[in-house]
Parts: C-alpha cells; sequence; structure tokens
C-alpha cells in the first residue's frame, strides 16, 4: 500500500489582528518530504510519529510530502494555502500508485479566502486523488469539523483528552481505521451530528470531574461494549467567526443504525450540558488577593484565557501586571509578553542595564494600553527550546529573541512569537522557575494545567479586559456565525438531528 502523507496544522482566532504568513510556519514547523521524519526524535508523541508507525506496523510505504505547522494567531494568508497544497500535488505526481491518504489537520483554521480551509484542503486533494483512495485524517479537538471536510474524507479521528495528552494515540487511531477501511472498505461507517455551538475552552475538562469527562467516559464505553470503534467529541475553536460553523460528534462503528445512534445521544447530552460548561472566572484583584494571602500555597496561577496564544491571541496584554503596579502588591510575579518592540530595545541596552520601557499593546490597540515602567534587562535569549510535555514533550520551540524584564520583583519575559504558553517551559528555559514565584501569570485556557499542577495547586481562571480571546465571546464582535447558535442564542429545548451517515 502506498500512502500519501501531509500535515497542516493552524488554530485561527478571527479577531486577531495578525495574519499568519509564510514566516510564521518556518518559525514553528516546515519540513519537506523525509526531511518530516528525520529531521524529529522519534520519541516526540506527535500524530506524524503515529502514522509512521501504524503505516510501518502494516506494511506500508508512507510517502511523506510537506508538514506546516504554526502557533494559533489570525486568519493564514491564502498564498501559504496555495503554496502547501502545491507541494502536496508535486509529491503525488511522482507517486505511481496512490491507496491512500494520511493526514494530521487542525481542523480550526481559517485563511483570508476561505472560511474553511481544511474542508478546501481536502476537497481539492479528493479531486487531485480521485474516489477510490482512503482518506484518513486525525485532527484537534478544537477543529471545526464541516461537512465538506467529512464529504472528502473516509476517517475523521479528534483528540479525546483536554488538557490535550493524546496527540499520538489520536494519529495511530486515524491511521489504524485508514488501513482497516483499506482493507475491506465496508469495514465501518462514519456518522456524524453537527452543533450550533461554541463554548470558552476554560469551562470543560477530561481530567476533573464534570459533564464533559462524563459524556467522554460514554464514549469509551461504547467503544468498550462494541458498540462503536471510535468517537470524537469536537469543541469547535470558539473564537472563530466563520460560517459555516459547528461543534460535532463523531462516531464510527461497524453499523449504521447503531453508530448513528450513539453519535446522537453523545451529541444531544453535550448540547444539554452546555450552559453549565462555563469557566469559574475570577478578578485580577481577587487572585492578587488571594496570592497575598500567607495561607495560600505558592505558586499561585493566573490563567489569563483571554490572552491564550494558543487560542490564538495576540499575547501583548499587561492588564495584569499593570495592577500589580497600582497596588504596589508585594508579590514575586513572572508573567510573558509578546512584545518585539521591548525585546530589541533590552538588547540595545544590554544585560544589567535599565531603561524606560513600553509593555505592552504591541498589536492589539483595542481596550488596553501599554505598560510605562523603569526595568532592568536581566537576561537575553535567541529565543530556542524544547517542550516538558507531557503534551509533545521534546518538541523544538521558537520565539524569536527573548529578554527577561524585571520591574522590582515583577518579570517579564518578552518575546517576538510566543510558544506553547501552557508548558512551563516558557518560564523555566529563561531562567524563571515558576515554583519560586508568588504569582504567575500563564496565558492559557486549560492545557496549562497538567503541566502546572506538578507543583501548584492554586489555579485561578480570569477573563483579562483588553483580550480578544475572552470567554465571554458575546462580547466579541462576531458578524458570520450562523444562527440560531449558542451562546448568542439560548436554544433552550433544541433536538439534535440525525446523524449523517459520510460513508
Amino acid at each position: 500500500m502506498n500512502i500519501l502523507y501531509f500535515e497542516f496544522s493552524q488554530e485561527t482566532n478571527s479577531f486577531n489582528p495578525l495574519l499568519c504568513d509564510l514566516d510564521c510556519f518556518k518559525n514553528w514547523t516546515y519540513r519537506e518530504g523525509e526531511h518530516i521524519f528525520t529531521d524529529l526524535d522519534p520519541s516526540v508523541p506527535i500524530e506524524t510519529m503515529a502514522f509512521a508507525a501504524a503505516a510501518k506496523e502494516a506494511g506500508a510505504t508512507l510517502v511523506p510530502s510537506i508538514a506546516m505547522v504554526s502557533q494559533s494567531q489570525g486568519p493564514v494568508t491564502a498564498d501559504v494555502v496555495d503554496l502547501f497544497l502545491d507541494k502536496v500535488r508535486a509529491t503525488y505526481e511522482t507517486m505511481e500508485q496512490v491507496d491512500g491518504v494520511f493526514a494530521a489537520l487542525h481542523g480550526g483554521t481559517q485563511d483570508t479566502r476561505e472560511d474553511d480551509v481544511c474542508g478546501y484542503i481536502l476537497e481539492q486533494v479528493r479531486a487531485m486523488v480521485g474516489p477510490e483512495p482512503v482518506i484518513a485524517v486525525a485532527y484537534d479537538m478544537h477543529g471545526n469539523i464541516t461537512p465538506k471536510m467529512l464529504h472528502n474524507s473516509d476517517v475523521c479521528c479528534g483528540y479525546q483528552t483536554y488538557p490535550h495528552e493524546d496527540p499520538y494515540e489520536t494519529g495511530y487511531r486515524a491511521a489504524k481505521l485508514g488501513l482497516m477501511k483499506l482493507r475491506d472498505r465496508s469495514a465501518f461507517v462514519m456518522t456524524a451530528v453537527h452543533l450550533p455551538m461554541i463554548l470558552p475552552c476554560a469551562g470543560y475538562s477530561t481530567k476533573e470531574e464534570g459533564p464533559f469527562k462524563e459524556i467522554t467516559e460514554l464514549g469509551h464505553r461504547f467503544v468498550e461494549e462494541g458498540k462503536l470503534l471510535d468517537f470524537s467529541l469536537f469543541q469547535m475553536q470558539p473564537w472563530m467567526d466563520v460560517d459555516p460553523a459547528c461543534s460535532t460528534v463523531i462516531a464510527i462503528g461497524r453499523e449504521e443504525a447503531v453508530a448513528a445512534a450513539c453519535a446522537q445521544e453523545l451529541a444531544q447530552r453535550l448540547f444539554d450540558v452546555r450552559k453549565e460548561l462555563k469557566p469559574d472566572l475570577m478578578t485580577i484583584d481577587q487572585v492578587i488577593d488571594l496570592a497575598l494571602d500567607k495561607e495560600t500555597p505558592k505558586p499561585v496561577i493566573l490563567a489569563n484565557t483571554g490572552d491564550s496564544t494558543n487560542g490564538g491571541a495576540v499575547g501583548d496584554n499587561t492588564a495584569v501586571l499593570q495592577r500589580l503596579i497600582e497596588r504596589k502588591a508585594p508579590l514575586r510575579f513572572a508573567t510573558m509578553l509578546r512584545d518585539p518592540g521591548a525585546v530589541e530595545q533590552a538588547f540595545a541596552v544590554g544585560v544589567g542595564g535599565e531603561a524606560e520601557f513600553s509593555l505592552g499593546a504591541f498589536y492589539n490597540k483595542v481596550g488596553q494600553v501599554p505598560a510605562k515602567v523603569r526595568g532592568r534587562v536581566r537576561s537575553l535569549h535567541d529565543g530556542d527550546y524544547f517542550m516538558e510535555g507531557p503534551y509533545s514533550k521534546g518538541l523544538p520551540q521558537h520565539v524569536g529573541r527573548a529578554a527577561v524584564i524585571s520591574v522590582g520583583d515583577y518579570y517579564v519575559m518578552a518575546c517576538h512569537s510566543p510558544a506553547n504558553t501552557g508548558d512551563p517551559q516558557i518560564y523555566r528555559h529563561f531562567g524563571l522557575e515558576p515554583k519560586l514565584f508568588d504569582l504567575v501569570e500563564v496565558k492559557a485556557n486549560t492545557s496549562y494545567r497538567l503541566p502546572f499542577s506538578a507543583f501548584a495547586s492554586v489555579m485561578c481562571t480570569v477573563d483579562v479586559p483588553g483580550c480578544v480571546g475572552v470567554s465571554d465571546l458575546r462580547s466579541l464582535p462576531f458578524q458570520n456565525i450562523p444562527r440560531p447558535f449558542y451562546p448568542f442564542d439560548e436554544m433552550d429545548g433544541y433536538c439534535v438531528g440525525k446523524a449523517i451517515c459520510y460513508n
């Protein structure tokens, strides 16, 4: 079996003013051909390695085309998608026979031309390879899984954990099902229910008790009981202002009626608990007060979900720093900031030097102002390091030139382009050990909980003013989401439609 392989991953925040161009991908992941596999430590637990392992086990030949991954940001420029497809087409044209296509896509990607980039990619690939080859795709849980994506593929698998712990397992699931379909086209059917709903990412988890974990466990029981071969609960990236838009439940099984019934039950349960899947939000002052309490275990983690660069926000908000300065709070504080101007000024000043800095609001000018401070340059860095994990442990990261600037006992890790902000190495690599601080601002929704829980027991979720990824989605200027749609419409009493069989 000859199988074409490619990867394209970027999570779009429609409200981020920064477009995602080719340099964004080259600063993160841009590999062609065999370099897709050889340039990575084989122990890095990501989808690519899982697809390779499954193909090898089956004696299949996996032909790598291109892997492009960028940090979350604003919409991708359309020329990047065109380049990507040109590279895929060039690899396809070198293959005498194509039995299947394996791919890793994010699923929640928008560009300057297409609202549904992954649907567009799969549509183009299906037209390229024809109707016979099996197309199996692994997605992030936060994909906007549209009918176009499902019509143009045979297998769709999404992460089953949040915080995400299973990129490798998801790739392996997709590959094994794809291989099963290659051997027997009637082996199973894929059914789906699309839900008119988006939810803030900080409001649910599979690690903590609650309705989302319970529904996920029900999906696993369906698999254990033999009703399903696989399932996925997609919670659409909530900061995409696009049409089509949907959260989606996928159920894959040997019998269409059984798979459809499982999909409908999971989907109805998920929609029915939508109002429970909201984060418990605190104010900045409440978290500062908590950190000031000598009885509170340290460090206290302040999760700034609105400025989560993992969710496509800008990362240049300093509202927490400014409030600490206003209160003159006697705390040892660490934060991360996207501010190329401050970084380059720090390099000009040099380590140990002091200067007047204007921190933050470098890109996002709406609802925020920079912090005017006198700071000392503590260290300078090239910004290359490896993730601590467990999510994508060992994966290389690049944030561009970076500088640590202190304002009294407040420490700012300023960089050009933040990498995975839920990983402790965003601080540790730059000489800021989170365990030694009273208060640590983490610009992430839920991903941080797994690694930070190893040393922090107090984690507070805050909606910080002036951000583009806030949890109150109704406060953002959505214009394109189809209606009715929750949370913009209450939709009480809504009953999910019949599951659609896509193959």
